[in-house]
């Protein structure tokens, strides 16, 4: 994820926006326990968009910054 940041920085500039969504969902019954379906589910659904968030935080905060310097 943090080669996908900096490729998007060095081919579009640094990201000041992050839409950031993913998800799958187990097709089989809650009560077969497929925990490994579970854990693909969590892997992608709250891992996955952590790792997206953590990538691009830095061009985000970056951004954050240069916004507020340019009001005051």
């Amino acid at each position: 994820m943090r080669a996908a940041a900096a490729e998007v920085e060095a081919e579009l500039g640094r990201a000041d926006l992050l839409f950031n969504n993913a998800g799958v969902m187990p097709a089989a019954p809650i009560d077969e326990l497929a925990t490994d379906d579970w854990q693909r589910m969590i892997d992608v659904n709250m891992t996955g968009l952590m790792n997206a968030i953590g990538a691009f935080m830095p061009h985000l905060v970056a951004s954050a910054a240069e916004r507020a310097s340019r009001t005051w």
